[in-house]
């Protein structure tokens, strides 16, 4: 009976220790599934935040392409509005030497040249404004 007590021994021992390794199994498979639930949350939230960026980036290209839209036609407004000026300017001073022509025929068929009339004390010749910029310096 001695070697049945004896098998019955290293039979439970022999139990114990798979159980031990069984156990130890389970809590490490429970462990590495907790760990691969909270990697796989911490991958997911990379994804979507790389996404975000990538999305941000294009948001942000877009809104400089029309930011340059913007100034292309603000810079051609300008370019329009100045352009109507000078035209404005150009007509004001075609007309003005148009009169000062006119004058001097004028002056010429009435009684000889500019300068004499100026100079013997007649009639004073009509003085046209004249635009001068200022300068800046």
């Amino acid at each position: 009976m001695m070697w049945l007590s004896a098998d019955f021994q290293s039979e439970r021992k022999r139990q114990v220790s798979t159980a031990k390794k069984l156990s130890g199994a389970v809590r490490q498979f429970h462990k590495t599934k907790e760990t691969r639930r909270l990697r796989e949350l911490a991958e997911a939230e990379l994804k979507r935040r790389r996404l975000a960026g990538r999305m941000a980036r294009d948001i942000r290209g877009w809104w400089t392409k029309i930011e340059r839209v913007i100034s292309y036609k603000q810079r051609l407004d300008a370019d329009a509005q100045r352009r109507k000026a000078m035209d404005r300017h150009l007509v004001f001073l075609v007309k003005q030497t148009e009169r000062y022509g006119e004058s001097l025929t004028t002056q010429m068929e009435d009684g000889g040249s500019v300068s004499d009339d100026h100079e013997d004390g007649g009639e004073e010749t009509r003085r046209l404004p004249c635009r001068r910029k200022a300068r800046s310096m």
